[in-house]
């Protein structure tokens, strides 16, 4: 095959390939405000661009990337923790300062969703099913992941939570949403759809409100003072980012041929 892309596949092509490797991967990401700098699909562009190159790498089919995603109403303790003022609703990461709110939908239809797109694919003989994440909200996390349990449990398929994006041990600290990381993420796969000029000249204090842009630290309550950007996205890069899928999508194969290896032997 010239593509492991199911849409692009004739019905023979996805049957014989079924046979030899029983794996299909199912890439899931919101289309969600990721600074005015990048594009809103960046977190299920990265789940689709790893489960591609993952594919390459161990066989199988990727379906077309599910566009769709969660969140949750943010705490008084995190808005706190990202300088968002007290008042008024703040789902994920639309912010009051953002331009344009994400398309996140109910966390109830999203699970129903998924769990059609489960039934069809179990229905198809799938061996293996890969649920690719890359959106780190706490409820689609645990939503994909209690399906994916549920639905190993029933049988006869196992369906797989894994992670759209993997960083190396010296990246970790600088993860987080929109950040120099993602944003290096996005300029690797869409350099054209990347555009640093909408933020401020470097040097420039960013501020995590303004931008809705994040590092994990922040998240975890260790911001900077006056909530200004550690790691902003005016330090990314398409070499990081290259470097970052290329990991990313060894990762998930190693996760992926373990799991496969696992069952020849159920």
């Amino acid at each position: 095959m010239n593509t492991v892309q199911m849409e692009y596949l004739r019905p023979g092509q996805v049957v014989e390939e079924k046979k030899r490797v029983p794996v299909v991967y199912f890439p899931v990401g919101p289309l969600e405000w990721h600074g005015p700098q990048s594009p809103v699909g960046t977190d299920a562009l990265i789940a689709g661009e790893v489960a591609r190159r993952a594919a390459g790498i161990t066989g199988g089919v990727v379906l077309p990337t599910f566009y769709w995603g969660v969140d949750s109403i943010r705490s008084p303790q995190e808005k706190s923790a990202l300088g968002l003022p007290e008042e008024g609703a703040v789902r994920g990461m639309d912010f009051p300062a953002n331009s344009m709110r994400s398309l996140y939908v109910a966390e109830h239809i999203f699970a129903t969703a998924i769990a059609a797109y489960l039934d069809v694919l179990v229905a198809q003989g799938y061996r293996l099913i890969v649920l690719v994440n890359a959106h780190g909200a706490g409820n689609q996390v645990a939503t994909l992941q209690r399906l994916a349990q549920e639905y190993t449990l029933r049988g006869p398929s196992t369906v797989l939570y894994a992670r759209g994006a993997y960083a190396q041990q010296q990246d970790d600290i600088t993860s987080g949403h929109a950040n120099q990381l993602e944003t290096s993420f996005a300029m690797a796969m869409a350099q054209e759809d990347v555009d640093l000029g909408t933020l401020p000249p470097k040097g420039v204090p960013m501020r995590i409100p303004d931008y809705g842009i994040a590092d994990s630290l922040a998240f975890s309550g260790q911001a900077l003072e006056n909530f200004v950007i550690r790691y902003d996205p005016r330090g990314a890069s398409i070499e990081q980012g290259e470097r970052l899928l290329h990991f990313s999508a060894q990762q998930l194969a190693g996760i992926v041929t373990q799991t496969l290896a696992g069952l020849s032997h159920q």
